[in-house]
């Protein structure tokens, strides 16, 4: 019988060079929080700052395959269709593997924040495929918003507001100066 242990070994080696080169990536990511504790408030950061950057990606995306889709229109062949729903696929599979790390560590309210920012997302590439520039534009508002009350939310769950008495020193300051 062979030992369940060995069975990433065994299929890294199967797999040739490409295995490798993707468990070598892994692995790497894995070890970046070396020093961190779990759960910790660098821990939430760095899971925050992925989600942040995923989003921006698939936002960046999905604005680049609508001014494809407006220019290129009806003369797009199949092979580029094909190209662009993997390339979405590629995007989508980052966003969502971020999400997940966040689920796993995040609080509460980043997490309501993050979850609005994904349904403002799906909205919007929905948006992106249709013909009405201002259902496309009020998306983007939209998650425009839902992304600043994520941000507003990792600041209040990471501490980085300011607290009552930095508030009253600056109107202490205020008043003699």
């Amino acid at each position: 019988m062979i030992d369940p242990a060995s069975l990433g070994t065994i299929a890294t080696k199967a797999a040739g060079p490409a295995a490798r080169v993707l468990s070598s990536a892994l692995t790497a990511r894995l070890q970046r929080n070396n020093g961190v504790s779990l759960g910790s408030r660098k821990e939430r950061r760095l899971v925050y700052q992925d989600f942040q950057m995923a989003v921006a990606d698939t936002l960046a995306f999905v604005q680049y395959l609508r001014m494809e889709l407006k220019l290129s229109g009806p003369i797009i062949g199949r092979a580029r269709v094909r190209q662009l729903q993997l390339m979405l696929k590629d995007h989508t599979t980052v966003l969502l593997y971020a999400f997940g790390e966040l689920r796993l560590v995040a609080t509460e309210e980043p997490f309501r924040a993050a979850d609005d920012v994904m349904t403002h997302i799906d909205a919007l590439s929905k948006a992106a495929n249709g013909r009405s520039e201002r259902k496309f534009d009020a998306a983007l508002d939209a998650f425009g918003e839902a992304q600043r009350g994520f941000v507003q939310a990792c600041r209040v769950d990471l501490k980085y507001t300011p607290r009552w008495w930095q508030w009253r020193r600056r109107r202490a300051e205020q008043a003699r100066g």
